[in-house]
């Protein structure tokens, strides 16, 4: 059912004052009509089973990566395809503490947990290295946010600040504080920087002297995950989702409001679960998600408005010009059509002694797929023919590409491979 409602003061958006208050920013009438999208039904799971209506496929599009400037390549969390043949042997290493790894004009950025920042060349070379000082708290174990603009590091964590660092000299440019911790994914657009909050507050920052523009709220829960958190951008419209299930699109070009739906079911399978939903991505003009619910899906990213679904779940998901790629904790990985959402492919996997596994990450080249797991091992997929698995002895959680390398990153080294 979909109606059109006044939004009150449920949603309120809140400019705030710049350092300048003679330049203050005021926006008004967020209370704009907007649709709201609800689609409460009784959702029975598909049971997950193994499909093999098509054992090969070929990839026909490709990208080159000159930076790298986000955790998933770019805003809308699109991750394309490298033209190479990659055989997984690890050509280089270097020992990093790690967790966020970025390419900029043509060096590696490494950001870790303790506020250190490693530059590196791509023969793994150290150029620079900074350490800026933490605010720390013996209630949280520190979690960043990050991506970069230019020659500067935006990051922000869950302890409510927000930095801009010069990655020349590593110097604070800016800081700010919030009392309530950042969670989702930084996304930099436009000379701005988005990000939300634990409490499904929306920021937006101007990222040359960090002022805050305005502030967006939604509803939220008490309960809370990372996980629950998403942000992607795409010709001007935000689309982020909150630990209630919703997700809302703002239209930047006069800031309102778009869209806002509802992606929680009345199941026995969603009762009770704290909200979960995998990255966002944006593709051309459509959103492709998947949520603990029980549901991935597409849809359009102007309205809102359903183009397929499939009734399960899956963390990660990734995209290629026809395809949609997926996994998930019980071992089940799939692929289906991008265009309607068609199971092509199906399997559960396991390691060589029959044992389930727990896959983490999907990265695809040119002529095989490689999926990161819970133990010591990858699982390999050849393009040509889905059903044969060999292993390969890395595990990675991050990995990203440039022009001539592939680079995979775990939480104590940095590998290039070949």
């Amino acid at each position: 059912m979909r109606i059109l409602f006044i939004l009150f003061f449920s949603i309120l958006f809140v400019s705030c004052s710049s350092d300048n208050k003679s330049e203050r920013k005021q926006i008004n009438e967020i209370l704009a009509k907007g649709e709201k999208i609800t689609n409460y039904e009784n959702l029975s799971l598909e049971d997950n089973k193994e499909i093999s209506q098509k054992n090969s496929i070929k990839f026909s599009k490709f990208k080159k990566y000159k930076n790298w400037t986000h955790t998933n390549h770019n805003y809308s969390s699109n991750i394309g395809i490298r033209n190479f043949n990659l055989n997984y042997q690890i050509d280089k290493s270097k020992k990093v503490l790690s967790k966020n790894i970025f390419f900029n004009n043509n060096k590696i950025i490494i950001l870790n947990q303790n506020g250190t920042i490693n530059i590196l060349d791509e023969n793994l070379k150290s150029i620079k290295k900074f350490k800026f000082k933490l605010k720390k708290s013996k209630n949280f174990v520190l979690n960043f946010n990050a991506a970069v603009a230019d020659d500067s590091l935006i990051i922000s964590d869950n302890l409510g600040y927000i930095r801009k660092i010069n990655l020349e000299n590593g110097i604070i440019v800016w800081e700010k504080f919030l009392s309530v911790p950042f969670v989702s994914n930084l996304i930099i657009y436009k000379n701005k920087v988005y990000v939300s909050n634990i409490n499904s507050k929306v920021f937006s920052f101007n990222i040359s002297d960090g002022n805050q523009d305005w502030s967006f709220e939604t509803a939220s829960t008490l309960f809370n995950t990372p996980k629950a958190f998403r942000i992607a951008v795409s010709d001007d419209i935000l689309i982020f989702s909150n630990n209630a299930g919703q997700l809302t699109a703002i239209n930047l070009t006069d800031n309102k409001l778009l869209w806002q739906r509802d992606l929680r079911k009345f199941t026995i399978f969603s009762a009770n679960k704290i909200f979960e939903i995998s990255n966002l991505i944006i593709d051309k003009q459509a959103v492709f998600l998947s949520s603990n619910y029980g549901e991935t899906l597409a849809f359009d990213y102007k309205t809102g408005k359903n183009l397929w679904s499939k009734k399960f779940y899956l963390n990660d998901i990734i995209l290629s010009n026809k395809y949609v790629f997926g996994i998930n904790t019980k071992g089940y990985f799939v692929i289906m059509q991008k265009q309607n959402g068609k199971i092509i492919f199906s399997k559960f996997l396991k390691d060589k002694k029959d044992r389930k596994i727990v896959p983490i990450k999907i990265l695809l080249n040119k002529t095989n797929i490689l999926i990161s797991t819970n133990s010591k091992k990858s699982l390999l997929l050849e393009l040509n023919n889905l059903s044969n698995l060999d292993y390969k002895k890395i595990r990675f959680d991050q990995y990203m590409h440039t022009l001539n390398h592939t680079f995979l990153l775990n939480k104590k080294r940095v590998l290039r491979i070949n």
